[in-house]
């Protein structure tokens, strides 16, 4: 999977919601995996703060 997700043009981690993503792939999560994001999103919401630096995954 690491192969094919770095072809589109991802990093070469291996986690999907890594802090390491980029916009793009966040963009590609909020696409692929909603309701993964939508846990993220409302973990932030939860304990008030955000999952990387000072954006919210929803940004």
């Amino acid at each position: 999977m690491t192969r094919f997700r770095h072809w589109l043009g991802g990093s070469r981690r291996s986690c999907r919601t890594s802090i390491l993503g980029g916009k793009d792939e966040w963009a590609t999560i909020r696409e692929t995996a909603p309701q993964q994001l939508d846990q993220i999103d409302n973990d932030e919401r939860e304990f008030n703060a955000t999952f990387h630096r000072n954006e919210s995954v929803q940004a």
